[in-house]
């Protein structure tokens, strides 16, 4: 989008109430009973969103109210029959007829009542002329229609006027005589323009406004619809007519000094003719951004940018950057900003022209405010990591800036010199990581969380209980939890179960992850609560996990900042965390996302290898993998040192059992086979040429099991035991081949030798395992976790065997 394209006029429609009438579906028109000629909505009863529970009172039918369930007319009566609610409703009933009340002869005048439905003329005749019943006068054949006497002066009135003296019907001269009576001075035009109708049952009267309020309201209502959001009729009437009391032009120019609810649904027509009428265009011309009208959720707010040239430029990152993102847009991007403010604001305060000259800035402004950055962070107003983080992403937005072309003449960022940049050198390193899992919560943690699960059934509900578990056992993200369909289980081939996901942030949709058959279970109990509780919705729009409010037909998922909301609740409910060396785990460490990095760090921990832990994860890149989890030196160096004890050469013969610890070379050298030593499917070679050649070149063909140079160890016997049976399923598959020369045949079978001699490595590696004590196995099998999570496999043409995927899942109560 070109700068002269943002500055233009947004396309906005030249009359804006035709404008949002089509965008209203004639559909829906006709759903909500609009009639354009009366300019009168009229509610279905039945309406999800738009109905209303009936009053309970027989025959009445009216909106009922909370505190009762009886319509307004019905508590009076109550109140005036001194009786008990269930005597009254048991002896009272209410013969009500809605519409305008006609004459029943026929002439359009105003009956007197429902039960006397006659105009006072033709009562008079009834009662003192002819003297007989309603039902009698009716049926007389002399019995006419006289002529009316016009409908009600009030603007907003649709009913006939009670006599020829007077130009109102009959409610509303009671309404002129008491209000004349307090105000005599009272301008009868003015006031039969701004009085509200008489309310009827379903009714609600656009008449005596603004063409462009009319077309607002009905506008809103149906895009409140189309988002589940329910609108009463007692608080839509109310709206309706303190837009016609203070004739006002459009919604966003009412006032109300209502109460709470009455201001939201004011705001929330007020934002959506705002969304409607707005553009990208239109939106780029201000400080604050509505996300919904870029297709995301959200605001973005650039106040803190004082430069204009800087904000318009940071402006025109953000219009070119939002189409590429998904998910959680504001809060993403809304960092972005924060990061270029603190350019903003050290420019501000140590700039001569406070940044406001773009050709006088340069390399010096750089420094100054790299300088600033660590002198924050050495006043603990800024962490290490934030510190980095801000030099690193500046760096980046200011080379997006110029690759967008802002530096050409007529862009914000014209004049701007080529060493006002940041150099990679300019950015902090990132500090060593040390033994802490990074962000994965500790497996006590993880229990204990576990453990109060329950509690979070009493503070929530079950959606959110739910929403947990699976985060806790799938390791997706919050918002892919949050927006699970209902079909999202499927069983595979082989029976194991599968849950099906969209991955939001990388826009891959359908997604399978393997689960257990647990996580299937409660899966399974969460889609028969979800159909029970939304029936009629079809399962192809049915949420798995619904949100509790503005959700009638449960096509809403959960909301990912209210997830976090509950979750932080029900950590900082819980005692303190306590861990089993007595430390106390800081709870605000303890968020949803943290449970993606547990379920990284677990995995890693029993020894799946990083390119099934990426699938698993739904990576790209193995190095973005890699940063989920982690495994301090201090744990490596003790698995290594527990691993090398056990080592085994090609006869089963232990090897370094009398050593106890190695030396820091040593250690590295069998922990990543770098030096002395090259990494082999299932074991370590020390041929010298094989290793110089970084394992290549093996004179040998790489039999390993009958080399001297060949070293192995328990952690190995996964590789070793899927070796053997494929050397057994070669021997067998060329006994059994036809078409082979004898020649071809010896050379293609394995030997008797080879295989017996990988069945003793076994059969050694077992039988030394077995002679451990159940500490020693226990601190073994977690070594051989460690130095396995971090090996890769080695493709020298010999068999590979991906091992199972442990089953995981933390079992609760």
């Amino acid at each position: 989008m070109t700068l002269a394209a943002l500055h233009s006029a947004p396309p906005e429609a030249d009359d804006p109430a035709a404008f949002l009438w089509r965008l209203v579906p004639s559909e829906f028109l006709a759903e909500i009973g609009w009639d354009a000629q009366l300019q009168v909505l009229a509610m279905p009863m039945d309406h999800p969103l738009l109905g209303w529970t009936p009053c309970k009172t027989a025959d009445c039918g009216s909106p009922t109210r909370a505190r009762t369930s009886l319509c307004q007319s019905c508590e009076h009566s109550l109140a005036a029959s001194g009786q008990d609610q269930d005597a009254f409703l048991a002896a009272h009933r209410r013969n009500r007829r809605f519409g305008v009340d006609r004459c029943a002869v026929g002439c359009p005048r105003p009956w007197r009542s429902s039960r006397v439905p006659l105009c006072e003329a033709h009562l008079h005749q009834q009662r003192f002329i002819h003297k007989v019943s309603v039902e009698e006068f009716l049926a007389r054949p002399t019995v006419a229609p006289l002529p009316g006497f016009g409908q009600c002066k009030v603007l907003a009135c649709d009913r006939f006027r009670l006599g020829r003296q007077h130009g109102f019907c009959k409610a509303h001269r009671a309404r002129w005589r008491q209000d004349l009576r307090a105000d005599s001075s009272l301008d009868e035009e003015t006031w039969c323009r701004l009085q509200s109708p008489v309310p009827v049952l379903n009714n609600v009267t656009l008449r005596g406004l603004s063409p462009l309020a009319s077309a607002q309201i009905v506008h809103g209502v149906y895009e409140r619809c189309r988002q589940g959001l329910k609108t009463p009729l007692n608080e839509l009437r109310p709206l309706v007519n303190e837009l016609r009391r203070q004739q006002s032009a459009s919604v966003d120019d009412l006032n109300t000094e209502r109460g709470q609810r009455a201001r939201c649904l004011l705001e929330s027509f007020q934002r959506v003719h705002r969304r409607a009428m707005s553009s990208p265009a239109s939106e780029f011309l201000k400080d604050t951004w509505d996300l919904h009208v870029f297709g995301h959720s959200g605001w973005l707010r650039f106040g803190q940018i004082t430069q204009p040239w800087l904000r318009q430029a940071v402006k025109r990152w953000a219009i070119d950057d939002l189409p590429h993102r998904r998910g959680s847009v504001g809060a993403t991007v809304q960092c972005h900003i924060a990061y270029m403010a603190k350019l903003s604001e050290s420019l501000r305060l140590q700039n001569a022209a406070q940044g406001l000259d773009i050709v006088a800035l340069g390399r010096d402004d750089i420094v100054q405010f790299t300088n600033r950055l660590a002198y924050l962070e050495s006043r603990k107003d800024l962490t290490a990591r934030l510190r980095q983080q801000t030099c690193r992403h500046v760096r980046r937005m200011l080379t997006r800036m110029r690759v967008l072309g802002l530096t050409r003449a007529g862009e914000p960022l014209e004049g701007l010199a080529p060493d006002f940049a940041l150099r990679e050198e300019d950015i902090p390193r990132e500090a060593e990581r040390g033994d802490e899992p990074g962000r994965a919560l500790p497996l006590e943690v993880v229990r204990i969380l576990c453990d109060a699960l329950p509690l979070l059934g009493s503070m929530a509900s079950r959606d959110f209980r739910v929403a947990i578990e699976l985060l806790i056992d799938t390791g997706r993200r919050p918002d892919e939890i949050c927006q699970l369909a209902w079909d999202c289980l499927r069983q595979d081939k082989e029976g194991g179960w599968v849950l099906i996901y969209d991955n939001i942030k990388e826009q891959r949709l359908g997604r399978e992850l393997p689960i257990t058959a647990a996580t299937a279970k409660i899966i399974q109990e969460q889609q028969q609560a979800a159909r029970e509780r939304f029936p009629n919705t079809a399962s192809q729009q049915l949420k798995l996990l619904g949100r509790t409010l503005r959700n009638h037909f449960g096509l809403h998922g959960l909301s990912n900042e209210t997830l976090t909301t509950k979750h932080r609740d029900w950590v900082d409910s819980l005692p303190p965390l306590i861990m089993s060396n007595g430390r106390e785990f800081p709870k605000q460490d303890v968020i949803p996302y943290s449970h993606r990095h547990t379920y990284a760090q677990r995995h890693a921990d029993a020894g799946v290898p990083i390119d099934v832990l990426s699938e698993l994860m739904d990576h790209d890149s193995l190095r973005v993998t890699q940063t989920y989890y982690r495994v301090g030196e201090a744990r490596r160096r003790a698995a290594v040192d527990q691993v090398a004890r056990h080592q085994l050469d090609r006869h089963g013969a232990p090897v370094w059992r009398e050593v106890e610890t190695l030396i820091d070379g040593q250690r590295a050298r069998y922990a990543r086979h770098a030096i002395g030593k090259v990494a082999v499917p299932f074991g370590g070679c020390t041929e010298p040429s094989n290793v110089q050649a970084g394992g290549g070149a093996c004179p040998f063909r790489w039999q390993c099991g009958g080399c001297d140079h060949f070293r192995t160890d328990p952690s190995y016997l996964p590789e070793l035991k899927a070796y053997l049976d494929d050397l057994r399923r070669t021997k067998e598959r060329v006994l059994s081949a036809t078409g082979l020369d004898e020649w071809a045949r010896e050379k293609a079978i394995p030997s008797e030798q080879e295989i017996e001699r990988i069945k003793n490595l076994i059969s050694r590696a077992e039988d030394h395992l077995d002679h451990l004590s159940e500490a020693e196995r226990s601190e073994l099998e977690e070594a051989i976790a460690l130095v396995r999570r971090g090996r890769r496999a080695v493709p020298l043409g010999m068999p590979q065997v991906r091992p199972p995927t442990s089953d995981l899942r933390l079992e609760r109560p």
